[in-house]
C-alpha cells in the first residue's frame, strides 16, 4: 500500500509540475499573443492618423468642347467633365488632350501634351507640345474648331480674358496655316 501511496503521490506531484509548466507556457503565450494586439492597435492608430492628415481629394466639374459631326458640317459642343479639386485651367486643358467620354471627337491631335498653363494679368498662355501643329490634320475648319474649344474651356475661369498658344515655350503664326495665333485671343471673340 505504501508503494501505491508513493506512486500516487510521484503521479499527483508529476502532474501538478507539468500543469504548471504548461500554465506558465500558456501564460506566456497569451502574453505574448496581448503584446501583439498591443502593437496592432498602434499601428491601426497611426494608420488612421496619417489618413486623417492626407488632404481628402474631391471632384469638380468642368466644362469642355469637342467636335460633333455630322454629314455636311463640324460643330463644337460642350461636355462636362470631373477633374480633382480645386478645377484650374491645366486640369481643364488636359481634359481636352485626354479627349472625349461621349460620341463626340477629339480635337486635339493625337500624341498632343500639356507642357503647362501660366496665367498673368488674365492671359492664359498655354503651352503645348509640337505635337499640336506636327499631328494636326483637320483643315482650316477643323484649325477653328480647335481653337474655340481650347479658349471656350478656358473662358470657364472667369480670371481668364485672353488666350496665348506657345508650343514648347514661344509663340507661333498658326497651328495648320488658316488662323493666326500669335497673339492673346480674347476670350469674348469665341
Amino acid at each position: 500500500m505504501r508503494t501505491v501511496a508513493m506512486v500516487l503521490l510521484l503521479v499527483i506531484v508529476a502532474g501538478a509540475a507539468a500543469g504548471v509548466y504548461f500554465w506558465d507556457a500558456f501564460d506566456q503565450e497569451i502574453t505574448h499573443l496581448q503584446r501583439q494586439i498591443i502593437e496592432l492597435r498602434r499601428t491601426l492608430e497611426q494608420l488612421a492618423e496619417e489618413r486623417r492628415a492626407e488632404p481628402q481629394h474631391s471632384a469638380d466639374t468642368v466644362t469642355v468642347y469637342f467636335m460633333e459631326v455630322s454629314d455636311t458640317d463640324f460643330i463644337l459642343r460642350p461636355e462636362q467633365r470631373q477633374v480633382e479639386s480645386p478645377k484650374t485651367p491645366e486640369r481643364a486643358v488636359n481634359a481636352l488632350i485626354d479627349g472625349p467620354e461621349t460620341d463626340l471627337h477629339r480635337i486635339l491631335p493625337q500624341g498632343t501634351e500639356l507642357r503647362s498653363v501660366d496665367v498673368v494679368n488674365g492671359i492664359a498662355r498655354v503651352n503645348f507640345s509640337e505635337e499640336l501643329r506636327s499631328n494636326f490634320n483637320l483643315g482650316s475648319q477643323g484649325e477653328a474648331l480647335l481653337v474655340q474649344s481650347v479658349v471656350r474651356t478656358l473662358a470657364g475661369f472667369p480670371k481668364i480674358t485672353h488666350v496665348q498658344f506657345l508650343i514648347e515655350g514661344s509663340s507661333f503664326e498658326t497651328i495648320g496655316g488658316h488662323l493666326a495665333v500669335n497673339e492673346p485671343l480674347p476670350i469674348q471673340d469665341y
